[in-house]
């Protein structure tokens, strides 16, 4: 049963957004076809924007008739088969919960990795002091 009230659902769904593309189409030919007189306009346009109410009615009840159909079917298959085989592997290293330790911080600064400052040329400008720059 719960397949077919997803089919419900879905057929609903898809009703109303075909509901909504014909309303839009009969407004436009409507339009086109009586130009702008707005007595004969009623018509045609509650005519089409009444497929708004119609289409995901319909498509609801053929798609809860074709999801009980197939839910039918697919347990008939089933059980010829003698069911369906699911083999699920777990990876070890995917569930393995690895708690983030951050490095190490000595208070000794003489004790912290050396780190070579040297890879890149530091520009001429901050070799120089700044003990004469005047105040402005």
């Amino acid at each position: 049963m719960k397949m077919a009230y997803f089919m419900a659902l879905y057929g609903a769904f898809i009703g109303l957004i075909a509901g909504i593309i014909i309303g839009l189409i009969s407004l436009l030919f409507s339009a086109l076809l009586t130009g702008s007189s707005s007595s004969t306009l009623g018509v045609p346009f509650g005519l089409g924007f009444l497929s708004i109410l119609i289409f995901p009615i319909l498509y609801g009840i053929i798609g809860f008739v074709a999801g009980l159909i197939l839910t039918l079917i697919i347990n008939l298959i089933l059980k010829i088969v003698k069911g369906l085989d699911v083999d699920i592997e777990m990876d070890e290293e995917v569930h393995e919960h690895k708690q983030y330790m951050p490095p190490a911080v000595h208070k000794n600064y003489s004790q912290q990795p050396s780190v070579n400052h040297n890879t890149y040329a530091q520009p001429a400008y901050l070799d120089e002091t700044y003990d004469n720059v005047p105040d402005y």
